[in-house]
């Protein structure tokens, strides 16, 4: 079982969580004794600073105290600056050569895979296929081959050119009626 943090705990003991949190983090705490214990620990601490608020002087300014604080905080920050140590100048130029390595490293490794890229094929170079309707049949014809699919003499043919790179012939035999369908496809 994970437990919730101890921030949102402290947070669901305030009635701080958006109501999804608090669904889920209440039905941990519901059934967990030692996160239950610790949300109230966290509502009797509130309880007694609310009650310890009505020994604060009357009159107390919060936005003022709210400004002072950050100025102070601000003040310790610079001169936490100002303390700093300071880096030796080989140390800064350390950075400088890792970067200069990588991005030599990547020079190379984009050259490398570059230069390897297999060159395009052109389309002037791809082989031309010829589709024919001929006097034996439809004829398909690439790089000096040829393959013709033939009918019988005595029949009558129909060819038809339906799209670039096809051809549809019906052949009708005239003794015995039967009809031969050719659809070829060239790419």
């Amino acid at each position: 079982m994970k437990h919730p943090s101890e921030t949102d705990l402290s947070l669901f003991a305030g009635r701080d969580l958006s109501l999804l949190e608090n669904w889920r983090v209440g039905q941990h705490v519901r059934y967990c004794d030692s996160c239950a214990g610790v949300v109230r620990s966290f509502r009797t601490v509130g309880e007694e600073l609310r009650g310890s608020l009505q020994d604060l002087p009357e009159g107390l300014n919060w936005d003022r105290l709210a400004s002072e604080m950050t100025g102070n905080i601000h003040v310790g920050l610079a001169a936490g600056e100002c303390v700093a140590p300071v880096i030796a100048r080989s140390q800064r130029l350390n950075g400088w050569r890792t970067a200069a390595v990588m991005a030599s490293v990547t020079v190379l490794l984009m050259g490398g895979w570059w230069l390897n890229i297999p060159p395009r094929q052109s389309l002037a170079k791809a082989p031309q296929v010829v589709l024919e309707n001929t006097s034996n049949g439809i004829e398909l014809r690439q790089d000096g081959s040829s393959l013709t699919l033939m009918h019988s003499r005595g029949g009558k043919s129909v060819v038809l050119a339906s799209s670039p790179g096809s051809l549809r012939a019906r052949y009708v035999d005239e003794e015995t009626g039967q009809v031969t369908i050719n659809n070829v496809y060239a790419q």
